[in-house]
């Protein structure tokens, strides 16, 4: 059957395009810090300066996912094919790879290390 592997190849396409989106989102809020001293408090704050045009979730057609974290850092997600909000939760293999049976959603970058 072709529709199988046609499924398969539109939601690998979309998860790709979906991480690809959050790691241009992900360098224009890290130009904004450098230049700033902090995360934007909205990712509206990027446009025009620092990204062209913040993209949405290819899944939802909605806005990416932000917020800043108490300890100064951000987390940046998608809510993908599952459509729900997951808080942009990472889930890890027990060798510590992202597990892609429980990636449901698109994709998630955490800011986890200041030190660059």
């Amino acid at each position: 059957m072709v529709f199988p592997a046609i499924s398969a190849s539109v939601t690998k396409m979309a998860r790709i395009q979906a991480q690809l989106d959050l790691a241009c989102v992900a360098c224009a809020l890290e130009r904004f810090r450098l230049a700033d001293g902090k995360y934007p408090d909205t990712l509206d704050a990027l446009a025009p300066q620092f990204i062209a045009q913040l993209p949405h979730d290819i899944i939802t057609g909605q806005p990416l996912h932000y917020r800043r974290t108490d300890d100064g850092k951000f987390i940046l997600y998608s809510i993908g094919w599952d459509d729900k909000d997951d808080g942009g939760k990472v889930f890890l293999t027990k060798n510590g790879t992202v597990d892609q049976k429980m990636a449901t959603g698109s994709g998630s970058i955490q800011k986890v290390n200041e030190e660059l």
